[in-house]
């Protein structure tokens, strides 16, 4: 089937199934064509920082996740967790999957969570997307049970590390906001990755 030569009322016919049968499966979709999505609509991702203490009690560390070696995009690098939102997802759901899947962190209320900005990746090899940013202080890093990939980072010894270079920005803002008293802002990350 060839789109381009199709009748106009047949293609328009099968883009509109096309996005009726997105929205009956929540919004989720083949990896496949997740990447391709993603190289055609703005997406909205959410990122929760979570920041604890350093064991020496003198910093603040970040806990990061280190991609695979086959991750298509940032191979090797560690970057913040988060997600795509999602149609319709509530931030209760957001932070409730973010600390069953990424974090390992168990979330009672979303009010743990402090709004810190908005960020703006338009020139990234992966996509054009708006970022919302979210982090919360620990009182001290938990243990976690299970194979986890994650890492406790110090905030002031990043550039030690291969870090996804959007998500270094990410980490800036919560960091300005959670330790310097910054107000929630906005950023904009025109770097390429």
């Amino acid at each position: 089937m060839d789109i381009a030569i199709m009748p106009e009322r047949e293609r328009e016919q099968l883009l509109l199934d096309v996005f009726q049968y997105i929205q009956q499966k929540g919004g989720f979709l083949p990896a496949s064509v997740y990447w391709e999505r993603l190289l055609t609509f703005p997406t909205v991702y959410h990122e929760s920082v979570e920041m604890a203490p350093s064991d020496d009690g003198k910093g603040w560390e970040v806990l990061m996740d280190h991609r695979p070696v086959d991750d298509p995009y940032y191979a090797n690098q560690y970057g913040t967790q988060g997600g795509t939102v999602m149609m319709r997802t509530t931030a209760e759901e957001l932070f409730e999957r973010h600390g069953r899947k990424e974090s390992g962190i168990a979330v009672s209320s979303p009010s743990e969570f402090r709004f810190c900005g908005l960020a703006v990746t338009p020139k990234t090899k992966r996509d054009h997307a708006y970022v919302v940013v979210f982090a919360r202080l620990l009182s001290c890093k938990p243990v976690t049970a299970g194979e986890y990939r994650g890492v406790w980072m110090p905030v002031d010894r990043f550039d030690q590390f291969p870090l996804i270079p959007s998500n270094r920005v990410y980490v800036e803002m919560a960091r300005d906001v959670m330790l310097n008293g910054a107000l929630p802002h906005y950023r904009e990350f025109l770097g390429t990755d």
